[in-house]
């Protein structure tokens, strides 16, 4: 793969982190984007480009990547934690209940599984495990480790796992 269309891959997942629908909208459609400058997540209607709220996510400027699944929020904070966000309220609100979820790695960014049961979570340019999140129960189930550093992550509809590595960029790797 060239560097180029490799490039093209990489931003194309990162584009569609930022923006994930969901079904806990009258319509059908939200999304969330976090802002590292003010520590919050913003919450809006895709259709009608309505701001819906924002939640501040306690802590200092460390923000990552952002997904939905359902009627929850979720969000990375590098300091090893995955914040909730409860999307059936308005205006939106940090999830009750297992709030933050602990995870093995500072978490940059973040993989819903093709059956929305699961979150992987990786890092970046640290060689730190990668973190597999069960949403129902807010907890890390599962961690792994290719050996090298964890850019970003996809996985498949096949269940594997697919990421990329900034230090590491001439071998690649997949888990099942």
């Amino acid at each position: 793969m060239s560097k180029r269309s490799a490039l093209g891959l990489l931003l194309a997942i990162a584009l569609g982190s930022l923006l994930v629908t969901g079904a806990a909208a009258a319509n059908g459609t939200l999304g969330i984007v976090a802002n590292y400058a003010t520590n919050s997540v913003t919450v809006f209607d895709t259709a009608t480009d309505t701001v819906l709220g924002s939640v501040s996510i306690p802590g200092y400027n460390t923000m990552g990547d952002v997904a939905i699944v359902g009627d929850l929020g979720f969000v990375t904070d590098f300091r090893n934690q995955v914040w909730v966000i409860d999307l059936a309220v308005s205006p939106p609100v940090l999830a009750s209940g297992t709030n933050p979820i602990s995870i093995s790695n500072y978490g940059e960014d973040i993989a819903i599984s093709p059956d929305q049961k699961f979150l992987v979570v990786v890092d970046g340019s640290a060689t730190q495990p990668i973190s597999v999140i069960d949403i129902a129960s807010r907890t890390e189930i599962n961690t792994f480790s290719l050996g090298l550093d964890h850019n970003s992550v996809d996985v498949c509809k096949d269940g594997s796992v697919l990421v990329t590595s900034y230090l590491d960029e001439k071998r690649a790797q997949t888990h099942n």
